[in-house]
């Protein structure tokens, strides 16, 4: 460079001789003048900075050598959020909740003029550049696994000024698989789907199983220590319940991630309690009794749990129950409050449970009841012995008002609590239709019976059978001929067609009706159409009915079913 310029001013020497000394003296001048300041500016930047600077990185024209002369300071902040939601270019990176500065960062300063400078952070996150030439520079960071650093920044600088610059890294999306499964009974994982809440608060998310347990890959924007939140799951009528229902996991930033969540079926329970009623004053109170849980139909193994309640409000619990079924006894005191008091049901203190898989939470009750004189009885179907359910039965002593019980499921009517010495209990109806279908009485409707206290006294069994209620009748052409094979509807009270029927070679049908009430006859008269309104014959039907019809318009078949022709 030197000798250029030496170059050049010997040309001007020659152009313009009379001027050389002059020339010569003031070139040598600069020369020295610039010397002296770049080696001042070296000095003070290897000191300040540690700086080593190449001749390449050093100005190359006259132009830049009387810039370097011009100095400014730069001060950069570096950091890092943990989450790569709600960053913009517009908004800028730093975020005082979600942002934390890195020390020991090495920050790249290079201007357009090619100056490459270096400078770490110290533990506040800032990298500091003092007394840099004045130029437009790029702020670069180096990599850093998981993160993605924002793209150079650029900031200019002028003389004598201090400037500030933010740049930082964004954590690259963690990718997460959750697998739901539970294990079967030879011990093998079976998928289980299932819905996992992801996160808290308003930024919470679920991600969905598939059938087979799992889901797909998920992004997660905010890496880190991550909540998964497992809800319960419904299915083939049981509930699953996960092993631990909060679950926290550490998400590397750009890391995968399969997060097993095991589930348990939940097991079922039953809730026992002794009660004490008194049916008079309509009232009733928890007793102290004894509960003994057993596995199958059989009391005689031991019991597998035992529990007591001593009068309290809330019922006892027999936890930890399989899909089984289960035996309860109950055993109360003898006395209470001074006062006898006995079983106030069938089940004597014994009752046997199914419990299945979805019942998680089954009651149980046991009735007792002050010692008075209880009657009970049965109502059966006299054609087979089952017991009947809904049949009115009542209580009558002559003196007080008369009790009406209904037979339960198993045709069983109990009457508890009665003072009366001798009552008489029988069928408030001889006819009764339950389910749809009439029954009457056989044999004796009623009985009257002593009572003993303390005990339950046995009504003899009360019969009912099926009534036989119909309808047939003959079909007659106005000549009085019987009218063969002529098609009938027959219908219901509310226009409901119950059946068709097809009369015989003799115009005659039979056909049973399920119960008595009010029917209708219709006539077709196109074999193929119901009857029309006005060709309906109404009968009243108690318990068989006839009911004769005569009318031309209709059809006759023959015995093949084909109409016959007049």
């Amino acid at each position: 460079m030197n000798d250029k310029k030496n170059g050049d001013e010997g040309q001007q020497e020659t152009r313009n001789a009379e001027t050389e000394g002059t020339v010569e003296a003031q070139t040598e001048q600069k020369k020295q003048s610039a010397q002296a300041a770049k080696t001042s500016r070296q000095t003070k930047t290897k000191t300040s900075q540690k700086e080593t600077w190449t001749k390449e990185q050093m100005v190359s024209n006259q132009e830049s050598e009387e810039a370097v002369e011009c100095f400014g300071r730069l001060k950069v902040r570096v950091f890092v959020r943990d989450c790569a939601d709600g960053y913009s270019e517009k908004n800028g990176l730093w975020d005082a909740e979600r942002s934390q500065p890195l020390r020991d960062v090495e920050v790249a300063l290079t201007g357009r003029k090619k100056l490459l400078i270096c400078q770490a952070t110290d533990e506040d996150g800032w990298a500091v550049f003092p007394d840099i030439p004045i130029d437009e520079y790029e702020a670069n960071l180096p990599e850093r696994y998981g993160y993605e650093a924002i793209k150079p920044q650029s900031i200019k600088i002028d003389d004598g000024t201090v400037a500030t610059l933010e740049i930082g890294y964004i954590p690259k999306a963690a990718r997460v698989e959750v697998y739901s499964y539970y294990f079967d009974e030879d011990g093998e994982e079976c998928g289980l789907p299932a819905i996992i809440d992801v996160g808290e608060g308003d930024s919470r998310f679920c991600i969905k199983t598939s059938p087979r347990g799992r889901s797909e890959e998920t992004l997660i924007n905010c890496p880190g220590l991550t909540t998964f939140i497992a809800r319960s799951v419904e299915q083939g009528g049981c509930t699953w319940q996960p092993r631990s229902s909060r679950v926290s996991a550490f998400l590397a930033p750009g890391r995968n991630k399969v997060l097993r969540i095991p589930y348990e079926r939940q097991p079922g329970q039953i809730q026992v309690a002794a009660i004490l009623k008194y049916e008079a004053e309509d009232r009733s109170e928890p007793i102290p009794a004894n509960f003994y849980l057993y596995v199958g139909d059989s009391t005689l193994a031991n019991p597998i749990q035992t529990l007591k309640t001593e009068g309290l409000l809330q019922p006892k619990v027999f936890r930890g129950l399989t899909e089984n079924r289960y035996t309860i006894t109950a055993q109360a005191p003898k006395q209470f409050r001074g006062m006898a008091i006995e079983s106030a049901d069938l089940f004597e203190g014994k009752q046997t449970i199914d419990l299945s898989c979805g019942d998680q939470n089954v009651m149980v009750k046991f009735l007792f009841q002050p010692c008075l004189g209880n009657v009970a009885g049965l109502v059966i179907d006299g054609t087979c012995g089952k017991g009947l359910a809904g049949v009115p039965v009542y209580a009558d002593d002559g003196l007080s008002i008369r009790q009406i019980k209904t037979t339960d499921a198993n045709g069983v009517y109990i009457f508890p609590n009665l003072s009366s010495k001798e009552i008489t209990v029988g069928l408030v109806d001889t006819k009764v239709d339950l389910d749809d279908k009439s029954w009457e009485a056989e044999g004796q409707t009623a009985y009257r019976v002593s009572i003993t206290p303390a005990t339950m006294t046995q009504i003899p069994l009360l019969r009912l059978v099926p009534e036989e209620t119909g309808i047939y009748g003959t079909a007659i052409s106005s000549q009085g001929k019987p009218r063969a094979f002529v098609k009938l509807d027959i219908i219901f009270e509310d226009g409901e067609l119950y059946l068709t029927v097809t009369t015989d070679e003799h115009g005659y049908y039979d056909v049973p009706v399920p119960h008595s009430g009010n029917y209708f006859v219709g006539v077709r008269v196109d074999p193929n159409v119901l009857a029309p309104r006005e060709n309906w014959y109404p009968v009243m039907v108690n318990s068989k009915a006839e009911c004769n019809l005569t009318n031309d318009d209709s059809v006759s078949l023959n015995s093949d079913g084909k109409e016959k022709r007049r």
